[in-house]
């Protein structure tokens, strides 16, 4: 299967580790006729993660982080401890990255 990229206008540590991220996904394409993301979105965080290894960064899946959200009533947000799908990091920079898995339909 071809993939087209469009744009990749990401900087310079994301742009490698996006272009692996698509060329993990394309040979495992090429094995099985079938792609990773359609799956639970961990099967597509990890192979995010290995190609952020395989560029020389670090990142690890499901990481505890304390997550905040809105209650609707003044003051600071309330916090719970939750995960991260993927912290990664880059030039002694961190993100944390949450992915999303999106259902496509015909």
């Amino acid at each position: 299967m071809t993939f087209e990229r469009d744009v990749n206008n990401f900087l310079a540590g994301w742009r490698g580790i996006v272009n692996k991220w698509g060329e993990f996904n394309a040979n495992y394409y090429d094995r099985f006729q079938d792609l990773p993301a359609w799956y639970v979105e961990n099967s597509n965080s990890a192979l995010f993660s290995a190609a952020a290894w395989a560029e020389g960064h670090l990142a690890l899946c499901e990481v505890d982080a304390e997550k905040k959200f809105y209650t609707g009533r003044p003051g600071r947000p309330a916090t719970y401890t939750g995960r991260m799908d993927i912290e990664l990091t880059i030039d002694n920079k961190t993100y944390w990255i949450e992915a999303k898995r999106r259902a496509f339909s015909p």
